[in-house]
């Protein structure tokens, strides 16, 4: 898993490649909740790379939402894949989420 960060004038976007599972996830979880504070004003996951998420990384995800929310921080999913998104749906989580 890798994951790259653009910040063009508060607009953050995070570029993850590879699988989101539970040997990659813990680390995942503390690099994207360090990109939601303050200074952000909308943060665009973009998963177009991604081809697997475990419940761990749905974890990542939800509390990303949150904090997101809390904070009033536009999130997206940008690029989510078919297999990806099923995920999402069999978990009951689309509804939550700004996918483009």
């Amino acid at each position: 898993m890798s994951l790259a960060i653009k910040n063009d004038h508060n607009i953050i976007t995070a570029t993850i490649k590879g699988r989101i599972d539970t040997l990659t996830a813990n680390d995942l979880e503390k690099e994207i909740l360090s990109l939601l504070n303050d200074s952000c004003e909308q943060l665009i996951l973009d998963i177009s790379a991604v081809d697997y998420v475990s419940s761990a990384g749905l974890r990542l995800f939800i509390l990303a939402y949150k904090k997101a929310d809390l904070l009033s921080i536009n999130l997206l999913i940008k690029g989510v894949q078919d297999s990806v998104f099923e995920i999402f749906s069999i978990s009951g989580l689309v509804s939550l989420f700004n996918f483009t």
